[in-house]
């Protein structure tokens, strides 16, 4: 378990490009991403965890993209939680894999290890968040993270 307290990311732009830059697109060059976020969202969570959620998180959506498509990211502050939704327009997911998109070593893929999503739920959980899968309407999959925002601790 993540101490809060011990660390917060500033989650913009900047950093989702650069996440974004680093996930193996090598055989879908037509994947456009897009971004909805506003500035000074500040994350309770340190910033190589957030980067890995990330990446998982992108590196999933472009796999689920068969050729060209659009990743949808977009970020609002909430009064508790900051909500990341990740939307690719990929098939969706099937009812099984919707039932078992967290557990270890579960894919329905050729390659890969299925330790992507797992390893996303164990990073929102360890900085206090959640995660959830869910099928967009029009096609596609959403993954939704609930973080808590950085709070700067009141001095008593």
């Amino acid at each position: 378990q993540d101490d809060p307290s011990d660390g917060c990311t500033l989650l913009d732009e900047e950093l989702l490009n650069m996440t974004w830059s680093m996930v193996d697109r090598a055989d879908i060059q037509t994947v456009k991403l897009e971004l909805s976020i506003p500035p000074g969202v500040r994350i309770a969570c340190r910033p190589e965890r957030l980067r890995q959620l990330l990446i998982n998180l992108f590196s999933n959506a472009v796999q689920a993209i068969p050729s060209e498509g659009t990743v949808r990211v977009a970020v609002t502050e909430g009064r508790q939680m900051v909500t990341l939704k990740v939307r690719d327009s990929g098939a969706g997911f099937t009812e099984e894999a919707m039932k078992r998109a967290f557990d270890p070593f579960y894919t329905t893929r050729l390659r890969g290890s299925g330790l992507g999503l797992a390893v996303c739920r164990k990073i929102a959980e360890g900085c206090g968040g959640r995660i959830s899968a869910a099928n967009a309407a029009g096609g596609g999959a959403i993954i939704t993270v609930l973080l808590p925002p950085c709070r700067e601790r009141e001095r008593s």
